[in-house]
């Protein structure tokens, strides 16, 4: 099996999703001053790679850390959201506003088969 690293570095001023907190990195500890690098960390936790827990949603759903693992690993589908924006990604895995021509969209998602978003925040 081939596992595919998929992050993105995080980054002061990395693009966020619309409302989410910016994202800002620097140095809390320096080895210099106090014998240790430490990076001081301020973002949201929609921030760069990351996944939804189903509790993201609903209340009721698993947490992150109720999700076995293996879920995480096989076939993925890439659904491209960048050309239909923040709004219409959120609302439906298949907008209106998608053509089929430059985006790729699950029309029926599958739970055999990981969902990997691609955006452009």
């Amino acid at each position: 099996m081939t596992i595919v690293d998929l992050s993105v570095p995080i980054t002061t001023g990395m693009p966020v999703y619309p409302g989410d907190p910016e994202v800002a990195v620097g140095p809390a500890l320096t080895v210099e001053r106090d014998g240790v690098n430490v990076l001081a960390l301020h973002l949201g936790s929609h921030s760069g790679t990351h996944v939804d827990a189903p509790k993201h949603i609903d209340d009721a759903l698993p947490a992150l850390d109720e999700v076995p693992l293996e879920r995480f690993c096989g076939p993925a589908a890439v659904v491209d959201v960048r050309s239909v924006g923040a709004n219409a990604a959120r609302q439906s895995t298949s907008p209106p506003e998608a053509k089929p021509s430059n985006t790729r969209w699950c029309s029926e998602p599958k739970t055999d088969v990981c969902r990997l978003t691609r955006a452009a925040w």
